[in-house]
């Protein structure tokens, strides 16, 4: 029973060791001003993470005689971890104290990092040899780099931002363009309706005189028309008295023949008259 308990306490201590050692490098990569450190933190915390389900499964299937051995080193990292874990958890001013007081390095180096790692792949071979009596190879596991995945996101984002942006400029410059290029062509537009709405006028009003002098000459006729009526009509009525002499002419003209012809006959029978006395009066002579 006593091993059996300290196993479980070796173990659950070397869980939270990963835990923490997982959650401190989320905090440096998130810390990190470069996009490469990200990624290479991303990763790591991607590949400690599978790391610590295998070491879950592995330790979930170790009997209960079996002993898991872990350094001394885990136990004073996972200490000294622990204090970065808070102090980077804290407000910047309240990081510098606590590094200050408790003397903990700023995020490790890379050689540091890879120790760190190089140790634990270890622990995690130990704990798999001792519960299968065989080595396995942590290098066979696949593990897709996420860091890739996330970087090209990233890339992607930035170039659908930055898609817009030159879009929005590009589509600025030809707008520019076009109302340069139709504000030109509205100015040739309106200095050529300009000069033909002078021309048109000059025209208009050409032909406006000359209307106006053909409404005079219209008026002039209209009046010489007026009097040529007025005179027809006077000829009219000076043609119908002549008309009715004439007629009253001819009648006169009648009656007198009518006249001359019985004077002529009353003549001659008043010189018949005159023969005969004269013949009666030579005869009793």
């Amino acid at each position: 029973m006593a091993e059996t308990q300290l196993t479980e306490i070796r173990i659950s201590k070397t869980l939270a060791k990963l835990k923490k050692k997982a959650n401190r490098r989320r905090v440096v990569s998130d810390s990190s001003e470069s996009c490469v450190a990200k990624s290479v933190a991303a990763a790591s915390t991607t590949d400690e993470e599978k790391r610590e389900e295998l070491t879950l499964r592995a330790v979930e299937e170790v009997p209960s005689g079996v002993q898991v051995e872990v350094p001394m080193e885990v136990a004073i990292e996972s200490s000294k971890e622990r204090t970065v874990t808070v102090s980077l958890s804290l407000p910047p001013s309240e990081q510098m104290r606590s590094m200050k007081s408790e003397e903990v390095p700023w995020p490790k180096t890379s050689e540091e990092l890879a120790k760190e790692l190089t140790l634990t792949e270890e622990i995690i071979e130990k704990v798999v040899a001792q519960v299968d009596g065989t080595m396995v190879d942590v290098s066979e596991i696949p593990s897709a780099p996420p860091h890739e995945k996330e970087v090209r996101f990233k890339a992607e984002k930035k170039v659908s931002e930055e898609e817009p942006r030159e879009f929005k400029i590009k589509r600025a410059v030809a707008v520019k363009i076009e109302w340069k290029s139709v504000t030109a062509m509205a100015k040739e537009r309106v200095a050529s309706l300009s000069s033909e709405c002078a021309t048109m006028r000059v025209t208009l009003q050409e032909r406006e005189n000359h209307l106006r002098a053909k409404e005079m000459e219209c008026e002039v006729l209209r009046l010489n028309l007026a009097k040529e009526t007025d005179l027809r009509v006077t000829i009219e009525r000076e043609c119908m008295s002549l008309r009715v002499d004439i007629e009253n002419a001819q009648k006169a003209t009648v009656d007198l023949r009518d006249r001359l012809k019985s004077s002529k006959v009353a003549y001659t029978a008043e010189s018949r008259r005159v023969n005969e006395l004269t013949s009666n009066l030579a005869k009793h002579d």
